[in-house]
């Protein structure tokens, strides 16, 4: 009984170090390597932070949906990438031509406004106004470098600058995605 009592404190100490570990912020995170193979990687920098997704309940981690307008027959892509409710990175096309290959202009216009869009959410970067938006000035670029409805796989990079309504801009550079499609609706 006795060599029992003195166990319990050590096993305690080695479950709290053990949970402690494991539960760890990553202090260095790196960007995910450029692939084109279906990995569900995505990352950038913003304003020079690495910002990679990370789940947390309700939040998924990322989600891709490629789709048919059935009234224009054009496809649209819509990409999310969370990182819990704390920020969340998104892109939104309609009325592209989505292909291998294909470089989406990031820039808001009257002509492209309700079909082309990238936004940064982030509650962490501005308590009042957390919504980072292109507009016609500040702009970027997504390249798709995979396209595959079969595979269901959509690979490429990004990068953009984007303003919230007060001025503040934030620097999205050196974007990279190699994503699994979760639903295709056409």
């Amino acid at each position: 009984m006795k060599a029992k009592v003195k166990l319990l404190p050590f096993l305690l100490l080695v479950f709290i170090m053990l949970t402690a570990n494991c539960c760890e912020k990553d202090d260095d995170p790196q960007l995910p390597p450029v692939t084109q193979t279906g990995e569900n990687t995505f990352g950038c920098l913003v304003n020079g932070e690495v910002w990679i997704p990370r789940p947390n309940l309700p939040y998924p981690k990322i989600q891709v949906v490629l789709g048919l307008n059935v009234l224009t027959n054009d496809k649209y892509l819509d990409i999310i990438a969370y990182q819990g409710a704390a920020s969340h990175l998104g892109f939104f096309f309609c009325e592209q031509e989505l292909k291998e290959g294909k470089t989406i202009n990031l820039q808001r216009t009257m002509e492209t406004k309700d079909c082309v869009d990238a936004v940064y959410m982030s509650k962490i970067l501005d308590q009042d106004n957390i919504t980072f938006q292109i507009d016609s000035i500040h702009t970027g670029e997504f390249l798709i470098t995979r396209l595959d409805t079969i595979e269901k796989v959509i690979s490429g990079t990004f990068s953009f600058d984007a303003i919230n309504k007060n001025g503040v801009i934030v620097e999205v550079r050196d974007g990279r995605f190699d994503l699994v499609i979760d639903e295709i609706q056409m």
